[in-house]
């Protein structure tokens, strides 16, 4: 258990695994929902999120934790080119709409800390869970049907709730590391995220039925998704330990977006 937890906790899994999340749900459902899987779309996201969240951490260590000199400005140059052309491939290949999605995703990974810094305020949680939990979830399950059903819709409430969870503890976390000032309901997160996570569990029991695995997934899904949690529970000591947890959580809620998908799925 000890090695897992490790290995969920390295840096690299948080960028080029755990990004995953906020997408792979749209992609799981919609690849079952379509005849072939548009592979394409499907790599373009993945590189988005990807840079995304490259660029994300970039503009972090430069701005909110301000050591610029990790950070040269023509690795960021890199990352938003590659972002760009990405971006640009994709929307081609989709609806002016979901094209329009996208990019307000990406005007929200910049936006967030220049020129209108927004991180460590409600704002910023509110919209990181809309962007990451709903949004490019909505547009990964597009770029596979070209479509987007109510049923879809309904289904995300636990990867919306999920990601709520996500974002109490990095908001915490980070308001730890950069002496923020904290946002009193942040600092509840042991009361409000439990809470929180019974309902994400729950409500994605609810939503998988009916089983066609004689319920064996559903059941596999809440307990493995519980027990991958407990860790949160602990507290950190000092800013390691507390950069450990945060890469955990997030590597948390792509085993927990995994498990719920092929819950829906079997």
């Amino acid at each position: 258990m000890k090695l897992i937890t490790r290995f969920l906790q390295n840096p690299y899994v948080k960028i080029f695994v755990s990004t995953l999340a906020s997408i792979l749900f749209g992609l799981i459902l919609g690849a079952s929902h379509t005849e072939s899987i548009r592979w394409l779309p499907m790599l373009l996201l993945f590189l988005i999120v990807v840079f995304g969240q490259l660029i994300d951490h970039f503009l972090y260590l430069r701005i909110d934790k301000q050591t610029p000199e990790v950070a040269p400005n023509v690795l960021l140059y890199v990352l938003e080119g590659i972002l760009l052309i990405s971006t640009i491939i994709f929307m081609f290949n989709s609806h002016w709409i979901i094209s329009v999605l996208l990019v307000f995703y990406i005007v929200f990974i910049h936006v967030q800390y220049m020129p209108f810094k927004m991180t460590g305020t409600i704002y910023h949680f509110l919209l990181s869970v809309f962007f990451n939990g709903f949004m490019m979830n909505v547009i990964a399950y597009n770029s596979q049907t070209f479509a987007v059903t109510q049923t879809f819709l309904i289904n995300t409430i636990p990867i919306v709730l999920m990601f709520i969870v996500l974002n109490l503890e990095v908001f915490n976390l980070k308001n730890i590391i950069i002496n923020f000032k904290q946002i009193t309901v942040f600092q509840r997160f042991p009361v409000v995220s439990l809470v929180v996570c019974a309902l994400a569990l729950l409500s994605g029991f609810y939503f998988s039925l009916p089983s066609s695995s004689y319920y064996i997934v559903q059941i596999l899904f809440v307990l493995l998704s519980a027990v991958t949690m407990l860790p949160l529970l602990v507290k950190t000591q000092h800013e390691k330990q507390t950069q450990n947890k945060m890469n955990y959580i997030h590597a948390v809620t792509l085993i927990f977006t995994l498990l719920y998908s092929l819950s829906q799925l079997y």
